[in-house]
């Protein structure tokens, strides 16, 4: 919480065009009792401290859901806190509201006032604080239009793939067509020869379950994606289709619905 009262919010998850980077901090935001419209979101950079940050499986809600509860909820604890000490109050006469913690007999004090006290607080027992009911969700299960909708729809949003640091490669990568095929031969030297192309690398596969591993094939590493996929194009691979090459999906089908 800065000393403006905006609230910043670090999105530890990476928008997939789900919104996750808006409803996790929607989360916070109700259970803190902040005002949405002073919550800003910060991408959170890669850092182990942040536990999982994968963003699949539709799983970001549902892992966190309660833990941003709990962030929230101790956000608000400490602010409430702050403020009963600097008014030599009853921390049972003071209540968080709408991004400002009211006394009872009306005083007030904005979340941006009492930041730098809250911050020297401990962080309160996560297990023992008490969370918000259902029925008084300002946020939690509420339309919120996604905070960077706009700029992702206009293109004025750093995507992924604009992404440039100094040395950076581009690649271009051609799989085994069927699981567990394996590479046999590849023609390394005649890639090696097509304009901007740097280095030519074998990934190998990975036994099952395959899970999120990568497939066995050979990256072509360039300059820049077009000499990338050219040089991909020089590779001339032979594969091992192995116990797969002769796989017919329709004929699978029919097996699984003889089992059933």
């Amino acid at each position: 919480v800065q000393a403006d009262g905006v609230v910043e919010r670090i999105a530890h998850r990476s928008e997939m065009g789900t919104g996750i980077r808006t409803s996790l901090p929607q989360i916070v935001a109700d259970e803190m009792e902040a005002d949405w419209s002073r919550v800003k979101v910060i991408q959170g950079l890669a850092n182990a401290d942040y536990g999982s940050q994968n963003t699949d499986g539709s799983r970001s809600v549902r892992d966190f859901y309660q833990i941003m509860r709990q962030m929230g909820a101790a956000a608000r604890a400490s602010l409430e806190l702050a403020a009963a000490s600097r008014w030599s109050a009853n921390i049972g006469d003071v209540a968080a509201s709408n991004h400002q913690v009211i006394h009872r007999d009306g005083r007030r004090l904005g979340f941006g006032e009492l930041a730098a006290d809250a911050a020297k607080l401990p962080l309160p027992d996560l297990a023992q604080l008490p969370l918000k009911e259902p029925k008084d969700f300002r946020y939690i299960g509420k339309d919120i239009p996604i905070v960077d909708l706009q700029d992702m729809c206009t293109g004025n949003t750093l995507f992924g793939t604009d992404v440039r640091i100094p040395g950076m490669l581009f690649a271009s990568i051609e799989r085994t067509p069927v699981l567990q095929g394996k590479v046999l031969s590849f023609d390394r030297d005649a890639t090696l020869k097509a304009p901007g192309v740097v280095d030519v690398i074998r990934i190998k596969g990975q036994p099952l379950p395959s899970g999120f591993n990568a497939l066995e094939g050979v990256a072509v590493l360039a300059s820049d994606s077009y000499s990338a996929i050219t040089g991909r194009s020089k590779l001339n691979i032979s594969w091992d289709r192995g116990v797969h090459a002769t796989h017919n999906s329709g004929a699978y089908l029919d097996d699984l619905a003889a089992k059933v």
